[in-house]
């Protein structure tokens, strides 16, 4: 039997996240949760292996803290890579502040070091989240540095202020961590063209942000 087209399974993956995600239809997200509780539940057949990341992104966002805390033992107890990575992401997307601590302030010797990098990059790429781990980030650089993982980390780091925008906040960043960037000298140059990134946004920003605001107020 010939399965969906790949083309139209990912539209369908795209509708679903932007009616569960962006328009917060509470009948998909309630179908969504619910699949996705039964799926942690052990009932691999309550989800569509397309939907298990937009199911576990509604358990993580609804569920809180107790949520984020069986989603990322269930991950880390998992051999399956689409499983692992999925309610990682959607533990570290929650949005909820006492569940992005509790991530940050994990040690778990079944984490990976790319684990530990995507539950980052998911704290700071959530707003509600955001400030909070940035400031985690820039307290906890020099002991993520000197972990047994260290390089593999540092390297990556950079790229998770890419979130900020404006001069004060490349300067707050740079203040806080230029230093041991430029000593370890890992991950410089994405650290140095984040930061510009960083500045250029508060020059945009200043520059056209009356015009986009009218643009948008327009629509």
């Amino acid at each position: 039997m010939v399965g969906p087209h790949p083309g139209k399974q990912k539209l369908r993956q795209q509708l679903v996240g932007l009616v569960s995600d962006d328009a917060r239809d509470p009948a998909i997200r309630a179908t969504l949760k619910a699949a996705g509780n039964k799926y942690l539940a052990g009932d691999e057949t309550a989800l569509d292996p397309a939907f298990i990341g937009a199911a576990l992104n509604v358990v993580a966002e609804d569920g809180g803290l107790p949520a984020v805390k069986t989603l990322v033992d269930r991950a880390l107890a998992s051999e399956n890579p689409m499983f692992r990575q999925n309610a990682l992401g959607a533990a570290a997307g929650s949005g909820d502040a006492d569940a992005a601590n509790y991530i940050l302030a994990l040690d778990d010797k079944r984490m990976r070091s790319f684990d530990r990098i995507g539950l980052i990059f998911g704290i700071v790429g959530n707003l509600d989240t955001r400030d909070l781990g940035t400031d985690w980030i820039l307290a906890n650089y020099e002991k993520l540095a000197a972990s047994g993982n260290g390089v593999f980390i540092t390297s990556h780091l950079p790229q998770a202020f890419s979130g900020q925008c404006g001069a004060d906040q490349a300067n707050r960043i740079d203040a806080k961590v230029g230093v041991a960037i430029r000593k370890l000298n890992v991950g410089l140059l994405n650290y140095q063209r984040t930061l510009e990134g960083i500045r250029n946004c508060g020059s945009l920003r200043q520059a056209k942000g009356a015009e986009i605001a009218a643009a948008i107020a327009e629509k």
